[in-house]
């Protein structure tokens, strides 16, 4: 619900007032696809658009532990991790639907869940 309110907001020019280009509907479509496939048992992400049309889903842990993951209009995703201060991972794959095999592993090593 909250990613459908806040594309509807952001569709247009300059929605930031800082010249913004507008959400794209397929970097909207893929954030939603993805917001489906994670687990319930998993905390929602902070839903973060980005002036250039993207849109990032952003998990933040109180002890700095952080992952992101980013949609734009392209058939990919990009991802960036953070895990402690000597773990980091980040990369770019194809989204077909299902979730990639490098954000599964970047939930479960946030969330400390088993493969």
């Amino acid at each position: 619900q909250r990613l459908r309110d806040m594309y509807k907001t952001l569709r247009e020019d300059n929605w930031d007032g800082y010249d913004a280009v507008p959400i794209s509907s397929s970097a909207y479509d893929k954030a939603k696809r993805l917001i489906w496939l994670i687990p319930p048992t998993l905390p929602e992400p902070e839903i973060c658009p980005e002036p250039d049309g993207s849109i990032g889903l952003e998990w933040h842990k109180e002890n700095g532990d952080t992952f992101v993951i980013s949609f734009d209009e392209s058939s990919v995703v990009t991802c960036a991790g953070v895990f402690g201060r000597n773990t980091e991972i980040h990369g770019v794959e194809e989204f077909k639907g299902s979730i990639p095999k490098i954000l599964l592993n970047g939930l479960r090593q946030l969330f400390n869940v088993d493969k």
